[in-house]
């Protein structure tokens, strides 16, 4: 019952901290909170391979494919590998 009391002064008085002071006292606080999420955005268009590379889908396969010759077609649907210059920027986005 005194929880309940303390847990309502604490709110009451409404500053964040004071919240988060009262939970670090009665729940155990784990290291390394909050945990990092994966960017869904970055997750659909990018994948990693098994030797660490980041992979994409090439763009320019979507439409206006007549004009478009045979090679360059085929060349479009393999993956593009990332350059080494955006690799950090886009793993720590897929990071999670």
């Amino acid at each position: 019952m005194r929880e309940k009391a303390g847990l309502a002064l604490f709110f009451w008085v409404g500053s964040g901290l004071l919240i988060r002071l009262y939970q670090a006292l009665i729940f155990e606080v784990q290291p390394g909170m909050p945990k990092k999420k994966t960017k869904k955005a970055a997750a659909k268009r990018f994948k990693k391979s098994a030797r660490g590379k980041i992979l994409f889908a090439k763009a320019g396969k979507g439409h206006l494919l007549s004009s478009k010759g045979r090679k360059r077609k085929r060349n479009l649907r393999r993956k593009g590998v990332l350059a080494d210059a955006e690799v950090k920027r886009i793993t720590n986005l897929l990071a999670g």
